[in-house]
């Protein structure tokens, strides 16, 4: 007979010995593993979409636009709140040309193309081809040729303006006080030719002088002048109001009060017979002869009517090309500050370099300002004239100046200023 602990040990052992001849379940994760790999490979080949770290040259290019759009046009349309009032003011202006009409140019500060709606989608659907030209537009719009530019600004052998025969000079001179309307007309368009030897061109500016200070300088009516004609005065009339409704701007008042005589401005009576300029003046200024050309122009016609001697910029800095009066610039007496020195001249100081009258330039092209601070003005100097001392402006005698201070007037004047 066994004994307790006997019995405990063999059953001990011999359920041991009995789970150890037990068959082992199987062992199922690597079949699971190697099934979930296999099913990730299927889905990975047959899943729709692409991997988000693709190429950008695989990219739409509609889809690459419509993105472009819909993160550059929300900057443009609402500037940042910290912006300074001026960058501020720029992003408003920006987002009101955004939304402006088709056929309006849209412009923008970063792009060179049309802007579009944010998120819209330039592939799928054509842009539109460019609208007509129309009357309105929002480009510069069309300012009075220069007075020069038909043909002169051609070379020579282009030109429309034939050289005169020989001797023709000496024709028209004689005829310059039996026939001073058609000779005046005849000898400009001889000057302009540029085919006049320097003794003839003197000769032709001195005669073209004595005729117009017959037929503009003097308030003698002279019949068949296009470029003049005579004006009765009516109740209430004053010399500024006469210039600027008769003449349409075509002179300032003091030219009127100049031409006709008149000693006192306010004296005029009615029914008295006053001279008016029929036309527009127009500068061309001769940079390699510095002299200043004034001419009359009306309806395509034109002519020579003064000419004057002119100091330039030092070192060729008068700008070239064609100006207009800017507006609101002509002044009397002017304050000046030299931009070198910072020294300052009240008005009416006699010691002023400028002298007595000022006529502001600016461009004729719009958002040009090649002509921006530069003017036409007197001089302290008269010795400077016919020299290239100025800062870039252009200087007058005082005597001369004070004319055509009267005569350009805003904006209808041009000033053409040429090598």
């Amino acid at each position: 007979m066994a004994l307790q602990s006997q019995m405990i040990n063999a059953g001990t052992r011999s359920q041991f010995m009995m789970s150890r001849t037990r068959p082992r379940r199987p062992r199922r994760w690597p079949l699971i593993a190697i099934v979930t790999v296999v099913l990730a490979s299927l889905a990975w080949l047959v899943w729709p979409e692409r991997d988000s770290n693709e190429s950008p040259g695989e990219l739409d290019p509609a889809l690459v636009a419509a993105a472009d759009e819909t993160e550059t046009a929300p900057a443009v349309a609402l500037p940042s709140a910290d912006a300074s009032p001026a960058a501020n003011e720029r992003g408003s202006f920006a987002a009101r040309r955004n939304t402006a009409s088709p056929s309006a140019p849209a412009t923008s500060g970063t792009r060179s193309e049309p802007a579009r709606e944010p998120g819209a989608v330039a592939v799928t659907t054509p842009p539109p081809s460019p609208p007509a030209p129309v009357a309105e537009s929002t480009a510069a719009k069309p300012q009075p040729l220069p007075v020069l530019s038909a043909s002169e600004s051609v070379p020579a052998q282009n030109r429309v303006s034939a050289p005169p025969p020989a001797g023709r000079i000496a024709t028209l001179v004689a005829l310059a006080d039996s026939e001073p309307v058609e000779t005046r007309a005849a000898l400009t368009e001889a000057y302009l030719s540029g085919t006049l030897a320097p003794a003839d061109a003197r000769l032709v500016l001195a005669t073209l002088d004595r005729i117009n200070a017959r037929l503009l300088f003097s308030p003698e009516p002279v019949q068949n002048d296009p470029f003049s004609r005579i004006y009765l005065v009516q109740p209430g009339d004053s010399l500024e109001r006469i210039a600027r409704r008769e003449t349409a701007g075509g002179a300032d008042w003091r030219f009127l009060q100049r031409i006709n005589r008149i000693k006192n401005p306010r004296g005029i009576q009615i029914n008295q017979r006053i001279k008016l300029p029929v036309g527009t003046f127009h500068a061309v200024i001769d940079k390699s002869d510095f002299r200043m050309d004034l001419f009359l122009v009306d309806n395509g016609n034109r002519v020579l009517v003064a000419s004057y001697p002119v100091g330039l910029g030092e070192l060729n800095s008068t700008p070239e090309g064609l100006a207009k009066v800017r507006k609101g610039s002509k002044l009397i007496d002017p304050e000046w500050y030299n931009p070198r020195t910072g020294e300052y001249f009240a008005a009416g100081d006699g010691k002023n370099p400028i002298g007595e009258h000022w006529i502001g330039l600016s461009s004729l092209a719009e958002g040009d300002r090649l002509f921006d601070g530069y003017g036409i003005h007197g001089t302290i100097e008269p010795d400077s004239i016919g020299k290239s001392v100025s800062m870039g402006c252009v200087r007058m005698l005082p005597e001369h100046v004070e004319v055509v201070y009267e005569m350009l007037t805003e904006p209808e004047s041009t000033v053409e200023v040429r090598r």
